[in-house]
């Protein structure tokens, strides 16, 4: 009797225990059937086909396939989401549909209905709804992002705020924690880009880089603290610290460049602030050429000496040389000058083979007249 009965519960216990070749451990566990599926836990793993669902109410209501459900209430509304891994408490809670994420960390992805997303972290991507194409590591990161898809932030609160923004990268604690729509933003390093709301296309590198930039866009900031108080975009900074004026600093909008400072004059394409030096340089013009070969044209009036005397006492320097006060107050254009420099150079050759041929011709009227006084 007693053999008979213990043989009865063992094949009840196989009943119980593996149905359609799956594995049911727990109240209610495995309620829908399905095939291949393993649910251990109250109300764990509904149905499907190769699911394995462990925790109390982990995949309670999923039909979908090949899934990974691990603690308490993970995909806990998961209908027809296929090929998830859904790792901590209450990750890919609200997941219905989407397929092909990965949640690890509590709380990860809890709102998630959408695909390919991988979320590692407490409460990573929790409130992502229909973001796609998106990798978020470290613990918040991604926190709020709704919508936004094809992001990669990877970092302690890493792209915290984060709404609607695509296509960004944030590298780093807090890099691009307040960015909600900015887009195509680039930022490594511990709170680069810290600030940036809606700003696009921005790339930040270094602790601190373009920390207070909210809603600037276009801008490279290149070294710990680089553009840290910019607020505009179309900047370049490059530097190694903090201070006012960058050691390189450019304007895409204009396509001007300063090194040690950032007052570039318009009209000019490179600023340099003290001295520099090389082992040459090389001006060329560009357009019609103003260099002075027109003093050799026969056509050119060449001034008398008299008239250049003349200039010289009234004014105190060459015509067509700018003056000392004019210098000190507006410098030089290198090429300019040295064309300047050339005119007055060829005049002055013009003015000696002048000179040299009244000297020929005074020297032959010398020795005509010699020849004439010896012959009486």
């Amino acid at each position: 009797m007693k053999l008979k009965l213990l043989t009865l519960t063992s094949l009840f216990l196989i009943n119980s225990l593996v149905i359609a070749q799956n594995t049911v451990l727990g109240d209610n566990a495995g309620l829908g059937g399905g095939i291949n599926n393993t649910s251990l836990g109250a109300k764990s793993g509904y149905s499907g086909t190769h699911n394995v669902a462990i925790g109390k109410q982990a995949g309670a209501v999923n039909m979908g396939n090949y899934n990974v459900f691990m603690g308490y209430r993970s995909a806990l509304q998961n209908t027809s989401g296929d090929y998830n891994v859904f790792l901590g408490q209450d990750t890919g809670n609200a997941n219905q549909t989407g397929r092909q994420n990965v949640f690890i960390g509590a709380q990860a992805g809890k709102s998630n209905n959408a695909s390919n997303n991988v979320f590692i972290g407490y409460v990573s991507g929790t409130r992502n709804y229909t973001g796609s194409l998106n990798l978020f590591l470290g613990n918040e990161s991604g926190r709020n992002n709704l919508g936004g898809s094809n992001n990669v932030f990877s970092g302690h609160e890493a792209g915290f705020t984060n709404k609607n923004g695509n296509n960004n990268v944030f590298s780093g604690k807090e890099s691009g924690v307040a960015n909600i729509d900015g887009n195509g933003n680039t930022f490594i390093g511990t709170q680069t880009g810290y600030a940036n709301t809606y700003g696009s296309f921005n790339v930040c590198l270094g602790y601190k880089a373009g920390f207070t930039n909210m809603t600037g866009s276009n801008n490279i900031f290149i070294g710990n603290n680089a553009g840290e108080n910019e607020t505009g975009s179309n900047r370049l900074y490059i530097d190694g610290g903090q201070t006012a004026i960058p050691l390189i600093y450019g304007k895409f909008d204009t396509d001007q460049l300063g090194i040690n400072t950032n007052v570039i004059p318009a009209g000019y394409t490179m600023a340099v602030k003290g001295k520099f030096i090389t082992e040459e340089i090389k001006v060329k013009e560009y357009g019609s050429s103003g260099w002075p070969d027109f003093v050799f044209d026969k056509e050119y009036k060449l001034p008398s000496l008299t008239e250049v005397a003349h200039y010289i006492n009234t004014n105190g320097h060459l015509q067509n040389i700018p003056s000392a006060c004019e210098v000190e107050e507006n410098g030089i254009l290198l090429g300019e000058m040295n064309a300047k420099l050339l005119q007055k150079i060829e005049e002055l050759t013009l003015y000696i083979i002048q000179q040299e041929a009244r000297f020929d011709d005074q020297e032959a009227r010398l020795k005509k007249l010699e020849s004439t006084m010896s012959s009486k």
